[in-house]
């Protein structure tokens, strides 16, 4: 029971702090100076609460993904700074830092346990949809906006151009998950090869016995 409240309270606090209230710091400020610039949509929020509140919800979660993609940039060029960092002597600190990171990811595995690699490739499993569905969605979006009166034909180009970057953004994120989750496919697979091959001599060693 304590294992599975222990779980719960992981998926439950990693998403709240990764992504809800990154999000939300995120666009906190934007939201006052919207309200307080336009009285408008001050009231028309006022009276729509809770249809307000899920769109609110809605961008906090978009953009508290967006930031953990750069996030997870930021920290690649961290690892990258990182590895060549020496000590007095002039010798590197981390000289397996990837080595010691594949041992990482197969945590676990060698105990008939779940790998540490099988959650990291449902996090890139997760991400890498969501880029893919926000390109989607901003594809067809910046199309739609032609199909709105009251648009003039600079602010349709304009935001249509905005939509295109931001579809391009996620499209380059999308491949980077892809070529990270295949990475990460191929280092837990190639193990367990390893494993059966492991196995299989053991086997063939007995029997010759």
């Amino acid at each position: 029971m304590k294992d599975v409240l222990t779980a719960l309270t992981t998926e439950i606090f990693k998403p709240l702090m990764t992504v809800v209230l990154p999000g939300a710091v995120s666009i906190s400020t934007a939201m006052i100076a919207i309200f307080l610039r336009y009285g408008r949509l001050r009231e028309i929020a006022e009276s729509h609460r809770v249809e307000t509140a899920i769109v609110i919800g809605l961008i906090t979660l978009i953009m508290g993904e967006i930031i953990e993609d750069l996030g997870s940039r930021v920290e690649y060029r961290l690892d990258k700074v990182l590895q060549q960092q020496k000590d007095n002597q002039g010798a590197l600190k981390f000289p397996s830092f990837e080595a010691e990171w594949d041992k990482y990811l197969l945590f676990d595995c060698e105990r008939g346990k779940e790998p540490v690699a099988i959650r990291y490739m449902r996090t890139l499993l997760l991400r890498m949809k969501f880029e893919l569905g926000m390109m989607g969605g901003f594809l067809i979006a910046g199309v739609g906006l032609w199909f709105i009166d009251g648009i003039v034909l600079s602010q349709k180009l304009l935001l249509s151009a905005l939509a295109a970057a931001v579809c391009t953004y996620f499209l380059w994120e999308a491949k980077e998950s892809h070529e990270l989750l295949a990475s990460t496919r191929h280092l837990l697979f190639g193990r367990q090869r390893q494993n059966c091959d492991d196995v299989g001599i053991a086997r063939a060693a007995t029997s010759s016995d």
